[in-house]
């Protein structure tokens, strides 16, 4: 997932389409196995929308196919107005066109740089992440508004991401 450009098999950065569901697979009943989760749902909107290369496609539907989310709603009715998915995509626009650099690659856990504009790091495991960034200035978390320092312990959630943009961006002061 890290480079999925490496096999040869994918559409270059301009041309290619990334998802985390289209609407055939939560609608035909063969692709039913293929509904993920939402913990991993969410994970996969921050990779699609925090890396670069592609534009990210937001799956939203009239509740066409009856599947509901843990809160008993409509599972993808209004997706794109979702407060976590707004700021999901104010990262993405901010850190659009920003170069795209690894820091960490393990089994649990990704954190990728985008320039001087956004840190994305996701904890795919089922447990607590920890770890510590070299980091100038603050940056805060745009999902839990959480302030980090430089050398600061970061505790990362079970299955969940953090967005990192500089604290004093004002272009993000807006989706907190």
């Amino acid at each position: 997932m890290i480079d999925p450009y490496c096999f040869g098999q994918a559409l270059s950065k301009g041309r290619a389409i990334t998802f985390a569901i289209s609407h055939d697979i939560p609608n035909n009943e063969v692709f039913l196995d293929l509904v993920m989760d939402e913990a991993n749902e969410w994970l996969a909107y921050a990779y699609i929308l925090g890396r670069d290369g592609g534009v990210p496609l937001i799956y939203t539907d009239l509740d066409t196919s009856g599947i509901k989310g843990e809160d008993g709603q409509p599972r993808w009715r209004n997706a794109w107005k979702n407060p976590k998915m707004v700021k999901m995509i104010a990262f993405h626009n901010l850190t659009h066109g920003e170069p795209m650099s690894i820091l960490e690659a393990t089994d649990d856990r990704l954190v990728i740089q985008r320039g001087e504009k956004g840190i994305l790091i996701l904890n795919k495991s089922s447990n607590l992440q920890s770890l510590s960034l070299t980091l100038e200035n603050e940056w805060t978390d745009i999902l839990s508004g959480i302030t980090v320092l430089s050398g600061q312990r970061i505790d990362v959630s079970a299955q969940s991401a953090m967005m990192l943009v500089p604290a004093i961006n004002p272009q993000v002061a807006k989706t907190r």
